[in-house]
């Protein structure tokens, strides 16, 4: 397990009690996720739901995403982070910050070489669909589900891939 050490023991539960808060997030908002996506391939052939639900889940992937990246920050936060960075910026700034303090480069060279093109792409549509300037911008097909549900199980097994085996230490005085 890969740890960097902190100052008190103090500051080590206060970084455990926000990772036990990213952690419980992120997992509920997988599960939303896969409960979205699971109507939406359900109701595949209902041309009026269809389209609904796959905005639903490309919006609900970058709630995922975006909640992932404000709360590492909030207990590992990069040097001049804000929140108001735009996503890509948090992004790549907040995985390499993450990857290289446990020593987990190659995992994100691994998945911004292969995958994060797809994730880019995606979000441009989720930008499209959550500030529309026409009809055009709402616009969804059956490719799209899948697309979404790709990117979303290549995020997550990054996530999970980065946060195991990682933690945070504090060195207590033997008179203690």
């Amino acid at each position: 397990m890969e740890c960097i050490p902190v100052g008190t023991l103090e500051e080590q539960f206060a970084i455990m009690q926000k990772m036990s808060i990213m952690q419980r997030t992120h997992n509920a908002l997988a599960k939303d996720f896969e409960t979205l996506a699971a109507i939406a391939k359900e109701n595949s052939d209902d041309a009026e739901r269809i389209k609904p639900l796959i905005r639903a889940c490309i919006k609900e992937l970058f709630s995922l995403v975006e909640g992932d990246l404000y709360l590492i920050n909030q207990y590992l936060p990069y040097e001049g982070y804000t929140d108001t960075d735009n996503l890509s910026k948090k992004f790549k700034k907040t995985y390499r910050h993450h990857s290289k303090s446990f020593k987990k480069e190659e995992l994100k060279i691994q998945y911004q070489s292969k995958y994060y093109g797809r994730l880019y792409r995606l979000k441009q549509k989720r930008d499209d669909i959550v500030h529309p300037k026409g009809l055009q911008a709402i616009d969804v097909v059956a490719t799209d589900l899948n697309e979404v549900i790709d990117v979303y199980q290549e995020y997550r097994m990054y996530i999970i891939q980065l946060m195991t085996n990682i933690g945070f230490s504090v060195q207590l005085p033997l008179s203690w």
